[in-house]
């Protein structure tokens, strides 16, 4: 009795750290080896310790379909019977509601990805995997670094909740993939413990792209892909604290395109859309990256210029300007000969604020024009 204590005793300080799984495995074993003490009086006591045995082993593999018909003359085998009946229907319960839950994760659109507090990925759904480009296998155990930066990383192990964070997922390809991302602690049933964490992401791609588009439109020139009133605006106002910070000074230059209108009543608005674009390229070679042009209306054209020291590189741009388009176009087979007229406004000395140096680069440009054009005047 005493060694059946102590065997006792040790199963129950070793079933601590073992699962539920091995526990229920040892204890078969005990009642196999339990039912070879049995009498076998009978060839139906032999059949029915078969059954149970079966019964244990199908259980053993998460079978859940062996059940065992009880008698009313055999109590002992019986009483075991019933208990190996329940623990198969509980199995089944438990493999039902494990793959439903599994189906149900699965059928959810959303990537979805559990882990564990040191990273670990241990479950996700197929979105996931369709997303990101990686195999099951590949996402299996490995670190949820392989999806997020390294400093994200180390953000979302440490915080228990993060809500509708705009972050981005990294595919097996390296793309980068726009998401909204929400994550949560599961507290372990028993010890309250913060053992994994699920994430949550839904794909926002379409609502960037969508976002873009409305920029585009918002701060953009459909026609030229240049920067339009709005946004020329935005960086005049960049330009103009710039140098009031640094006592600079910055040149606004406004231009169109010297018989533009009869371009477009001679060979159609098709054509004249076609030339502004190849314009827009054109001057574009021509200036420095921290140069702005916009396209405001019509045929024209600014042109903001910042960070010069001298007036001879304002005159310099100008000049570039002039020669681009004074040479001949080409478009469907038309040749096409146009020139422009440029104003120029200088802050501060010409105005102090947007309009009013928009305004004196057009005044400048229009004495230029009725000059005969192909030319370059400061207000």
């Amino acid at each position: 009795s005493k060694s059946k204590s102590k065997s006792k005793s040790k199963s129950k300080s070793k079933s601590k750290s073992k699962s539920k799984k091995e526990i229920i495995l040892d204890g078969f074993k005990e009642l196999k080896e339990s039912f070879s003490e049995l009498p076998k009086n009978t060839n139906d006591d032999e059949n029915r310790i078969i059954q149970i045995l079966e019964a244990l082993v199908a259980i053993g593999r998460l079978e859940y379909s062996k059940q065992i018909p009880v008698s009313d003359n055999m109590d002992l085998i019986d009483a075991i019977s019933s208990g190996i009946n329940m623990l198969s229907e509980e199995l089944y319960e438990s493999i039902v509601t494990k793959e439903y839950m599994d189906n149900l994760i699965n059928s959810i659109q959303t990537p979805i990805v559990v882990i564990e507090k040191n990273g670990r990925i241990i479950h996700f759904n197929k979105s996931l995997v369709s997303v990101l480009g990686y195999s099951e296998k590949e996402l299996k155990d490995n670190s949820f670094q392989i999806i997020v930066t390294k400093k994200l990383f180390k953000e979302i192990l440490k915080n228990e909740h993060i809500s509708n964070l705009e972050i981005t997922y990294k595919t097996k390809e390296g793309d980068l993939i726009p998401v909204l991302f929400t994550s949560s602690v599961v507290h372990s049933v028993n010890t309250r413990e913060n053992n994994t964490l699920v994430c949550v992401a839904r794909d926002i791609s379409e609502r960037k792209e969508m976002e873009e588009q409305i920029k585009l439109l918002a701060f953009f020139d459909h026609l030229t892909g240049l920067p339009n009133r709005v946004l020329l605006q935005e960086r005049f106002n960049v330009a103009l604290n710039l140098a009031k910070r640094n006592q600079e000074q910055f040149a606004v230059m406004l231009f169109d395109l010297d018989f533009f209108k009869d371009v477009n009543d001679t060979l159609g608005h098709d054509i004249g859309d076609k030339l502004l674009k190849i314009v827009a390229d054109r001057v574009i070679q021509n200036l420095r990256d921290c140069d702005t042009l916009a396209r405001i209306g019509g045929d024209e054209f600014v042109v903001l210029l910042q960070d010069f020291n001298d007036f001879d590189q304002v005159d310099l741009v100008a000049k570039r300007i002039l020669k681009a388009l004074n040479r001949q176009f080409e478009i469907n087979g038309n040749l096409i000969h146009i020139s422009c007229s440029i104003g120029i406004a200088v802050h501060p000395d010409n105005g102090s604020d947007y309009i009013t140096l928009l305004k004196n680069a057009d005044i400048a440009m229009y004495r230029a024009k009725n000059a005969g054009g192909s030319k370059f005047i400061y207000f």
